[in-house]
């Protein structure tokens, strides 16, 4: 009977602690979307006047690369550890290998020990901007050979299916040992790359006509082809779809820019504008229809919860440009800058 009452006194003691433990793990679970709490920090460039980051990727909270420009011409990146940005060493002058950066525009990759980054570096006083493409084993920063100019957009399916674009026409695809062109005609610009598949990929894009006027694409790659499938002409026609920024979620692609945000699934041909904005939006990210953020001009973050939109206030700074948003589904992370700073928040 004594041994009875033992293991009956025991077992409630476990039961007890395990109980005491409960609002401990509570305490440290990630906040919901809209009651996240915000820090701000500062990323800054010795002697820059100047800097904007224009493109974020992670692979974990604590793993998170934010690419862009600083006066000077000097393409920059930075590196989130879990605590602290740090910038990254590339230029020679910081003790990095490449000296003739000139800028990053797009980051992507499939794990801590690949990843890619795309932008253009300086070549002789006739071919400036030339595309520039460095890989990250997880040790280390090399440069990929390419032929074209500035890189705006990267993406890939896997490691060995990368695709990657800029101006003039240029659109490269990467199988994890040749660089492949598939040219456009010069007047096209690729600006954002996503895609459901190695078969199944689009890409956004656009010209520049008469009186600075912009015509924009949705070009759709079917594993053999690239093929125009959207376009319109800005000012003269309304916004069939978003021109600066494409994101992947289930198995609907959307897309944002002037008008909002419009969404078409992978089997339809015609965009829906499923959010109205008259601010303009620069960036999407999110984990699943339930969870989509859009980000903006003039300090716009938007966040969806599969019923309705909430703006944060908090992080409502006028004088901001949010450019671009990540998130693992459980935090996320936003950059933006005011011309002269780029800054990074961190919502949890």
């Amino acid at each position: 009977m004594k041994q009875v009452l033992c293991r009956i006194w025991i077992l409630i003691a476990v039961l007890t602690l395990s109980c005491e433990k409960n609002p401990t793990q509570i305490t440290n679970a990630p906040n919901p979307p809209r009651e996240y709490e915000w820090t701000l920090d500062t990323l800054s460039v010795p002697n820059a006047f100047q800097l904007m980051m224009v493109d974020v990727w992670g692979s974990s909270a604590d793993d998170v690369y934010v690419t862009g420009f600083s006066s000077g011409a000097r393409g920059k990146m930075f590196h989130y550890d879990g605590s602290s940005w740090e910038a990254v060493k590339l230029h020679v002058v910081e003790g990095g290998p490449f000296p003739n950066i000139l800028e990053f525009r797009a980051i992507w990759g499939s794990s801590s020990s690949n990843i890619y980054a795309a932008g253009a570096k300086n070549g002789d006083s006739l071919n400036i901007f030339l595309s520039f493409l460095i890989h990250y084993n997880g040790q280390q920063w090399s440069e990929i050979p390419t032929n074209g100019k500035l890189l705006q957009a990267i993406w890939g399916s896997s490691p060995s299916d990368i695709w990657t674009g800029g101006i003039e026409g240029t659109l490269l695809h990467f199988d994890g040992t040749v660089i492949q062109q598939y040219p456009l005609p010069d007047s096209i610009w690729i600006k954002s790359i996503k895609g459901f598949s190695t078969d199944d990929v689009y890409a956004l894009a656009y010209s520049i006509g008469d009186f600075t006027r912009l015509t924009f694409y949705v070009f759709h790659w079917d594993g053999q082809t690239w093929d125009l499938q959207n376009k319109y002409v800005d000012v003269i026609e309304p916004p069939t779809f978003g021109a600066f920024a494409l994101e992947i979620i289930g198995e609907d692609i959307y897309s944002v820019g002037y008008g909002g945000l419009f969404r078409k699934n992978r089997n339809d041909s015609t965009w829906q504008n499923i959010f109205g904005s008259s601010t303009l939006l620069f960036g999407i990210c999110g984990s699943s229809q339930d969870n989509m953020f859009v980000v903006g001009r003039n300090g716009r973050a938007y966040h969806f919860n599969g019923i309705d939109w909430y703006r944060y206030p908090e992080i409502a700074y006028s004088d901001i440009e949010y450019s671009c948003c990540w998130t693992d589904g459980k935090e996320l992370f936003i950059v933006g800058d005011n011309v002269s700073k780029s800054f990074a928040l961190h919502g949890r």
